[in-house]
């Protein structure tokens, strides 16, 4: 694999981890809790026995018995998904996309962990006039490869603007392609930054 190639496969991992903070960033907090105090009930018509090496989980209206399961926890959950399968499929994409976070805070918080570096700059202005920052960039990882996010600032300094680029020792940098979520995840994650604006 040649160093380009190298460089590009790392963009590619930034951007997929990028999507990923972004699904958490974006999930339903308030309908995940609810499903999952949901489903620490068990439906009707089903109990619990103690087995040697858990629970055994039993429907007792169709007089069908599972496996063991080693914790009550997980024998209630299996229950409630086989009688709401479509509540249980819910709670697992949303337990996808929140990706272990607790709330729209703690993903917030750790795209914000996620940067290696960020920095602004302004553009030409008349000596001695103030200007505002017009570009911003966000340093994900150095060294050999290295992926950075090149953005720019609309009118009311919030990012516009932003495109992936890679390198790799003594490589120029080049465009990482993004399209359609992609790239709104890429603004999505660099709205959640502070760029002293």
């Amino acid at each position: 694999m040649s160093s380009t190639d190298r460089a590009r496969e790392e963009a590619r991992a930034q951007l997929q981890s990028i999507v990923s903070m972004v699904a958490a960033l974006n999930c339903d907090y308030y309908r995940l809790a609810e499903l999952r105090r949901a489903a620490e009930v068990l439906p009707p018509g089903y109990v619990l026995c103690a087995a040697r090496c858990g629970f055994i989980l039993q429907n007792a209206a169709q007089g069908e018995s599972s496996d063991c399961f080693y914790t009550q926890g997980e024998a209630t959950r299996a229950a409630w998904a086989k009688e709401y399968p479509d509540d249980a499929e819910e709670l697992s994409d949303l337990e996808e996309a929140a990706a272990g976070c607790a709330d729209e805070e703690e993903a917030c918080e750790r795209i914000r962990e996620d940067a290696l570096d960020v920095q602004v700059r302004d553009g030409w202005h008349a000596p001695g006039v103030t200007n505002d920052a017009e570009e911003f960039f966000i340093l994900l990882c150095t060294g050999g490869p290295a992926v950075r996010i090149m953005g720019e600032f609309d009118e009311h300094g919030e990012p516009s603007r932003a495109r992936l680029e890679y390198q790799d020792w003594g490589t120029p940098w080049a465009l990482y392609h993004t399209q359609g979520t992609e790239h709104d995840a890429l603004l999505t994650y660099c709205r959640q930054f502070y760029f002293g604006q």
